[in-house]
C-alpha cells in the first residue's frame, strides 16, 4: 500500500479548500502565479484564467506601500516563510484584508522552486477589531471626563467645607476660648471645656475631610507633600509607623494621577490599621518607565490564602481605585504571605496612552 495520494485528489482538495490557494513559480521572471484555487477566486474577484500568469501584486493595486508588502519582498529574496495581513483589492475595487502565510519550496537539490500561498479573508474580524477599540476610545474618553467631573465636585466640596463648617467650627471655638475666660474659677468652666475639645476634634475633622476630599497641597507643594499630610494623620489615628520615600522629581503630575494616588495612600493605610495587625507601613512612590508606582508594603498578618488576596484585590475601597487605575491605563495588584505582610502596587500612567493601532503587517 503506498502513502502518496493522486494528484487528482490533490487537485479536489485544493478546489475545495476554505482558504485561498496560490502557488507562484519562483524560476519565472516576475514571479508569476500557476494555480489558485476556487476560494481565492471568489475572495478576489478574478476568474484563473485573469491571475495565472501575472504577479499577486494585481492585488494590491496602486496600494504598495505596506509593511507587509515589504515584509513579503524580503522574506521572497532570502527565501524564507512570512505571514503578513495586507489590503487586497477586489477586481470590482472592493477593499479586503487578507491574512497571508507564505511558506517557499526548495527541489531536491535544495533550490527554490515556487512559493506557496494561503490567504484568508480577515476582513470582517479586522472590522470588529475595530469597532471594539473605537468603544474602547469612547469608554476611555467618558472615563477621563467621569474622573474629571469627580475630581471638579470633590473640588468644589472641599471647598464649600471649608469656607463654611470649617469657618464655623473656628468661630465657636474662638466664642468658647472668650467664655471659658470670663467663667474662669466657676464650675461651669469644665463644661465650657468639654464642649471646646469637642469642637477642635470636629474642627479637626473637618480640616481632614477637606484634605481627603481635595487635598490643597496637592495642588500648592505637590504629590509628595499630600501624601505626608494625609497619611501622617492616619498614622496618629490607628497607631502605626507611616515612613514615605518620594523618589520624583519637581515636575508636576496631573491632577486625576495625584488625586487617585493621595486616595489609593489613605485607603491602604486604613485598611493596614483596621485590619492587618501592622506595626508599620512604608510607602514609596517613584516615577518607572512613564509610570508614577506607588508600592505600600506593611509587616502586618497577610493572607493565607490566594482567595484571601483576590478579596481584598475585590474590597470596595481597593476595587473603585483599581477600576479607575484600570479606566486610566494603569494597574493595581496585591501580594502577599502569612506573616511577612503585605504589598499593594498602583501603576498610573503619567501621560495619556494611546490605545495600540491595529497592525499592517501581522494579525
Amino acid at each position: 500500500m503506498t502513502n502518496s495520494v493522486p494528484i487528482e485528489v490533490l487537485r479536489r482538495c485544493l478546489a475545495y479548500a476554505r482558504h485561498g490557494f496560490t502557488i507562484v513559480d519562483a524560476r519565472l521572471p516576475d514571479f508569476p502565479l500557476i494555480y489558485v484555487n476556487q476560494a481565492f477566486e471568489q475572495m478576489s474577484g478574478y476568474s484563473s484564467d485573469e491571475l495565472l500568469g501575472r504577479n499577486c501584486r494585481l492585488m494590491q493595486g496602486t496600494d504598495r506601500r505596506q509593511a507587509g508588502v515589504k515584509i513579503l519582498r524580503a522574506a521572497r529574496a532570502a527565501n524564507q516563510s512570512a505571514r503578513v495581513t495586507l489590503r487586497n483589492y477586489r477586481k470590482d475595487g472592493t477593499l479586503f484584508w487578507s491574512d497571508l502565510s507564505l511558506t517557499p519550496i526548495f527541489d531536491a537539490q535544495g533550490q527554490l522552486t515556487h512559493f506557496i500561498g494561503i490567504q484568508e479573508d480577515v476582513t470582517q474580524v479586522r472590522q470588529e477589531r475595530m469597532r471594539i477599540m473605537r468603544y474602547q476610545r469612547q469608554l476611555q474618553a467618558l472615563t477621563n471626563r467621569l474622573l474629571y467631573m469627580e475630581a471638579s465636585e470633590r473640588k468644589k466640596i472641599a471647598v464649600e467645607l471649608h469656607d463654611q463648617m470649617a469657618q464655623t467650627l473656628a468661630l465657636c471655638r474662638m466664642r468658647l476660648s472668650e467664655l471659658d475666660r470670663a467663667l474662669a474659677g466657676q464650675k461651669m468652666s469644665e463644661t465650657v471645656a468639654v464642649i471646646s475639645s469637642l469642637v477642635e476634634a470636629a474642627l479637626n475633622e473637618a480640616r481632614g475631610l477637606i484634605a481627603e476630599l481635595s487635598s490643597p497641597l496637592l495642588r500648592e507643594l505637590g504629590l509628595a507633600a499630600a501624601l505626608q499630610n494625609v497619611c501622617g494623620r492616619l498614622a496618629q489615628r490607628y497607631g502605626v509607623a507611616v515612613e514615605i520615600c518620594a523618589e520624583i522629581g519637581p515636575e508636576s503630575v496631573p491632577e486625576s494621577v495625584g488625586q487617585l494616588v493621595v486616595r489609593a495612600a489613605r485607603e491602604l493605610v486604613v485598611n493596614v490599621g483596621k485590619h492587618a495587625h501592622a506595626q508599620s507601613v512604608r510607602l514609596k512612590l517613584k516615577r518607572q518607565e512613564g509610570d508614577l508606582v506607588l508600592t505600600v508594603d506593611d509587616d502586618g498578618r497577610g493572607f493565607r490564602t490566594r482567595r484571601q488576596i483576590e478579596s481584598a484585590q475585590g474590597g470596595f475601597g481597593l476595587m473603585s481605585i483599581r477600576e479607575r487605575a484600570v479606566y486610566m491605563g494603569g494597574a493595581l495588584t496585591v501580594s502577599s504571605r502569612v506573616s511577612k505582610g503585605t504589598r499593594v502596587v498602583l501603576r498610573l500612567p503619567t501621560i495619556k496612552k494611546k490605545l495600540p493601532r491595529l497592525p499592517t503587517s501581522a494579525f
